[in-house]
């Protein structure tokens, strides 16, 4: 089973997500960035939880069908920042490992199953609000307080 997309949108979604996952907790899978293809095939999830708090990024890629797995963050963060500009594949080898290629580099990671990372809760689309910054003009996110 294979996923495919673009370095540039891969960097953006473990950018978001991937410094919420727990480095030093006890439990290996809140260390892991979870990567999720949807029924559709034209988007993937990526996920990372420490328990209070879940970061989800959704993603345009193409995939082969719908299966997911869960990838230690920082060796995922370390990897994409690493890989050539070309298209990157995420390739299922078998129970314990994924292997991420693009151009000429691939490496073999370890993955968990999908089963373990913890239930993510169900969002309804958030629209991002922005308003001109007062000093500079440039659009920024206002605050909750404000």
């Amino acid at each position: 089973m294979q996923i495919r997309m673009s370095r540039d949108a891969l960097t953006r979604a473990v950018s978001q997500v991937w410094h919420i996952a727990d480095r030093r907790s006890t439990m290996r899978i809140l260390s892991c960035v979870l990567v999720r293809s949807a029924k559709t095939g034209s988007v993937i999830k990526l996920a990372s939880s420490n328990i209070r708090n879940t970061v989800q990024y959704d993603l345009s890629a193409e995939a082969d069908g719908e299966f997911g797995f869960a990838v230690p963050a920082k060796t995922l963060s370390d990897v994409v920042r690493i890989l050539p500009d070309a298209e990157v594949t995420f390739t299922r080898a078998d129970d314990d490992k994924v292997l991420i290629s693009s151009g000429t580099y691939s490496a073999r990671v370890p993955c968990l199953p999908q089963d373990e990372f913890p239930a993510l809760p169900e969002s309804e689309k958030v629209e991002k609000k922005t308003r001109p910054c007062t000093a500079c003009g440039r659009p920024t996110i206002p605050s909750p307080r404000s």
